[in-house]
């Protein structure tokens, strides 16, 4: 699996207080065109989570949705939902949208991730978000 910069949300995020985040990049689905069969969507830890011991119970949420402008602030549709994860699950290598999540039906034009950290703030952590044509089974 090649992670191409034209199809990458964000590489390496690494958010840490509690609030919404969105991905730097956004994906234009029509410039993608028919390659679209062909991609796959890729979230990956590829650092583990933590939090201060004695720390709140932190918890993180990434999500792939799409809407029909580039200002994200029509109507959102949300694709993938990785739901709300516990600490205990954001360790390096988890992908929480499964391996290699086929592209849903529906995709709109523009193509963005959302990252929520509930309560915060996080000490470590970092995840890949991207649309891939391969599949990687190791861990990156």
């Amino acid at each position: 699996m090649l992670l191409d910069y034209e199809t990458l949300f964000e590489e390496d995020q690494a958010e840490r207080t509690a609030a919404t985040f969105y991905s730097a990049n956004y994906i234009d689905m029509e410039v993608v065109g028919d390659a679209v069969d062909q991609l796959r969507a890729l979230c990956q830890f590829t650092e583990t989570c933590t939090i201060e011991e004695g720390g709140p119970a932190t918890t993180v949420r990434i999500i792939l949705e799409s809407d029909d402008v580039n200002t994200f602030d029509s109507a959102l549709t949300t694709h993938l939902d990785s739901g709300v994860l516990a600490l205990a699950t954001c360790v390096k290598g988890y992908k929480p949208w499964g391996a290699g999540a086929r592209i849903p039906g529906g995709m709109k034009r523009y193509v963005r991730t959302k990252t929520v950290i509930g309560v915060g703030p996080l000490t470590t952590g970092a995840w890949t978000t991207a649309l891939v044509t391969g599949l990687q089974n190791n861990t990156l």
